[in-house]
């Protein structure tokens, strides 16, 4: 999972590089679980969103 999450979590951190402290940096995440395929779920969508809250 963190492989799939090293994208947006390159991009935000670089982004919160070149904004102000204050200066909200927004995304959505959409947690997708339906028939036969799917793609990120409500867990997995939870625990990226605690990686970029921390930064990491």
């Amino acid at each position: 999972m963190e492989n799939r999450a090293c994208f947006v979590r390159e991009v935000i951190n670089a982004c919160r590089k070149k904004v102000p402290d204050h200066f909200h940096i927004g995304m959505r995440l959409s947690p997708e679980s339906s028939g036969i395929q799917s793609g990120i779920d409500i867990d997995e969508t939870i625990q990226v969103e605690k990686w970029l809250k921390e930064g990491n």
